[in-house]
């Protein structure tokens, strides 16, 4: 699929200004994390074989910016479903913003709907294309959710499923003290959760139990050297993960307010700090038998 690169700046340029206004938004790091590896993310679109005219679910949307991306590049129609009104009120701001600035692509759609992955709206073999990126790890039955997106997939279709396993990260050196408490405090709130940081792995497998033919499978690996400034975009990124992170960390008994504070000081005070880190995503392709 060819891309047209001025619609990707006009997207990033769109949502970077929204974001600029954007005051008290829930989850705001993850926003800044969507845009932070925009490259990372379209990198999708040269694996996966979209089809113009065709209807496609992306499962799990989000701030909507993958359905948008695609109706930018492509005459399809996209629904983006997620189960966070809030979220989804930000994807339909973003759309109107494009619609105003003649973003989209002649002939495609978008819709944004409150689904359940576990019980869809829609009726049977209603979509061409599957697409679900970075929810299966906060999923407690992903068997459940994968038969749900079998049944409403056509015949001869094609899913796309990309999450994380956090056997592929490595740092070095290693994280000690207050970085390592607070990294360990995140991966105790996922399991909390009922997520699994450790799914990756397991993804083309739920996808064959279900029913899909696999078609591929690939890690997209990540890498940097970094030397920690407190004036860096990814170190205040990185602080602003965590402070939309403290209240849950708060209540779940995870840390004191005093700990993370605590620790959060810490590693604003130690500048310097140099580490290489390496992480990686799985990506499969499968199809519904014809």
């Amino acid at each position: 699929m060819n891309v047209t690169e001025a619609k990707f700046a006009l997207l990033d340029q769109v949502s970077s200004d929204y974001l600029s206004g954007a005051s008290g938004l829930t989850d705001r790091w993850l926003f800044e994390q969507t845009l932070y590896t925009a490259s990372v993310r379209r990198l999708i679109l040269q694996y996966f074989p979209f089809v113009p005219h065709t209807k496609v679910l992306d499962a799990g949307t989000g701030f909507g910016i993958l359905a948008l991306e695609l109706a930018g590049q492509l005459p399809v129609n996209v629904i983006g479903v997620d189960v966070d009104d809030s979220k989804l009120s930000v994807a339909k701001e973003l759309q109107s913003r494009l619609n105003q600035a003649n973003y989209f692509y002649s002939g495609s759609e978008v819709q944004f709907r409150n689904e359940n992955l576990y019980a869809l709206s829609f009726k049977g073999e209603e979509f061409d294309s599957v697409i679900s990126r970075f929810v299966y790890q906060h999923l407690d039955d992903p068997m459940r959710a994968t038969r749900e997106l079998y049944r409403v997939m056509r015949a001869g279709g094609y899913i796309c499923i990309i999450d994380v396993d956090d056997q592929f990260s490595i740092t070095y050196p290693e994280s000690k003290g207050a970085m390592q408490k607070l990294e360990q405090a995140f991966a105790e709130m996922q399991a909390k959760r009922g997520g699994d940081r450790f799914v990756g792995r397991k993804l083309s497998t739920y996808l064959h139990e279900a029913g899909f033919e696999i078609q591929g499978t690939a890690i997209q690996p990540m890498a940097q050297h970094s030397v920690m400034k407190s004036t860096d975009a990814s170190h205040q990124f990185f602080l602003n993960r965590l402070y939309g992170a403290k209240e849950e960390m708060i209540a779940k008994d995870i840390l004191t307010e005093k700990e993370f504070e605590q620790y959060v000081r810490e590693v604003s005070d130690h500048e310097g700090i140099v580490q290489f880190n390496t992480n990686a995503q799985v990506v499969v392709i499968a199809k519904k038998p014809d």
